[in-house]
């Protein structure tokens, strides 16, 4: 029942090095995937010398099977944490290829070399295999579980400066003629305008 004491990493490389030498005094730290990407070996020093938990949140980031630098700059960290979790709410955004960096970032067994996978998802049932070797690892959350309060949404009338109307009564134009007035694509129009 007591705040932790958080060090967000940021600022520059020397006022980095010294939120890592003081290490001590934290029990959170909160860092981008840009900076992991260039703090990795004081990173990997942070994590040999304490107990962490690592989670890697909007983990979809590191998604790029090769050659992504964010990606390699978390698989290069993740044997020195304790535990590793990930968040996300698209873990699949493009292919089934961006399941195997964030899945190899928590355990590199349960999706294989790159070569593995590769292999695996060329396969007909590449799907159905992929879900049953990932079911014991992945949970998900709906909002409903989480008891969270309904939103309040506001409504709030922005004036357009003059270039900016401009290239609206422009877009609005042009897509008018486009649609030759019909009613309902006025209707239609009218909707994606309030939207």
């Amino acid at each position: 029942n007591k705040k932790p004491h958080i060090a967000r990493i940021t600022g520059t490389k020397r006022n980095r090095i010294k939120i890592y030498h003081n290490a001590e005094k934290y029990e959170v730290f909160i860092v981008t995937y840009q900076t992991a990407a260039s703090d990795v070996t004081e990173l990997t020093n942070l994590l040999k010398n304490h107990r962490f938990l690592l989670v890697l949140d909007e983990s979809h980031n590191i998604k790029k099977f090769e050659g992504g630098i964010w990606a390699s700059a978390v698989q290069k960290l993740a044997p020195y944490a304790i535990r590793r979790v990930i968040l996300t709410g698209t873990p699949v955004p493009n292919s089934l290829f961006d399941l195997w960096s964030q899945f190899h970032f928590l355990d590199p067994e349960i999706v294989g070399t790159q070569h593995q996978f590769r292999s695996l998802a060329k396969r007909s049932n590449a799907e159905d295999e992929l879900r049953n070797r990932l079911k014991p690892y992945y949970r998900r959350v709906k909002k409903s579980d989480l008891d969270l309060p309904q939103p309040i949404f506001k409504s709030v009338l922005v004036k357009p400066a003059k270039l900016q109307k401009r290239i609206y009564e422009v877009i609005k134009k042009a897509t008018l003629e486009e649609l030759k007035y019909a009613k309902e694509d006025r209707t239609f129009l009218a909707d994606l305008r309030r939207a």
